[in-house]
């Protein structure tokens, strides 16, 4: 499911408003207490209403660079004849002087495919120290070769990764805004995930010092009614 970028920024300017005010609360026919007790009633009511807005956790996608990876081993005699003459290609060329990087550089499917399923026999594996570690880089290669060149399933299965790692981005940020987080680690997710979305975001903090202060003064009620991470 698409993540509503917008619905989620009014969310969180809200939960700013509502909190900016709920830190400022004071009836002077209340005792201190009472109206410490008040303000931070005004905050758990502002994370609850945006608690509401929290996206679902995502589904890892079931189409994935793995998954298109091993799609690449050939199971029927004519795909098995299509990879031998492709890796005859690419071992020729290998010999010739190429490097790996140089051979799959605008190279067809079929060859990318027979690169994937032999890359344990590719001269930069059998002569490194990490050879699972070349293998990993290799596929990771040829997973973005074959995006590249428009495979269908590469295709789905990178479009369908970047959904996952928005929504479960944008998760972390509303989580680490109702928990008061500071960590700063779901920033860095979203930025990663969607640099639009976090632009976005940016902008709306339209009162950078309010807003930081108001964070403040939550912290020091968490920390008095011993809620969240700033119970200690």
């Amino acid at each position: 499911m698409a993540v509503n970028k917008s619905a989620l920024v009014a969310a969180i300017t809200k939960f700013r408003a509502d909190t900016a005010t709920a830190v400022k609360l004071h009836d002077p026919e209340r005792t201190n207490t009472a109206n410490t007790k008040r303000k931070h009633l005004g905050v758990m009511e502002a994370r609850a209403e945006l608690l509401k807005s929290l996206p679902a956790e995502p589904e890892a996608p079931r189409a994935n660079r793995a998954s298109v990876i091993a799609g690449l081993t050939p199971t029927t005699a004519d795909q098995v004849a299509v990879q031998a003459r492709e890796l005859g290609i690419v071992d020729r060329l290998i010999a010739s002087g190429r490097t790996l990087a140089e051979v799959m550089r605008g190279a067809s499917p079929e060859r990318l495919a027979a690169i994937a399923s032999n890359a344990e026999v590719m001269p930069e594996v059998l002569r490194s120290d990490d050879p699972v570690a070349v293998v990993a880089s290799i596929h990771e290669r040829v997973f973005e070769a074959l995006v590249e060149v428009g495979h269908p399933q590469a295709t789905i299965a990178r479009d369908a990764q970047a959904q996952f790692d928005e929504q479960a981005a944008w998760r972390e940020v509303v989580k680490d805004i109702i928990e008061g987080a500071q960590t700063g680690a779901g920033l860095t997710a979203l930025f990663k995930a969607d640099h639009e979305g976090f632009e976005a975001l940016m902008a709306s903090n339209t009162e950078p010092v309010v807003n930081a202060d108001t964070a403040e003064a939550v912290r020091k009620l968490d920390q008095t009614f011993k809620v969240g991470p700033h119970a200690a």
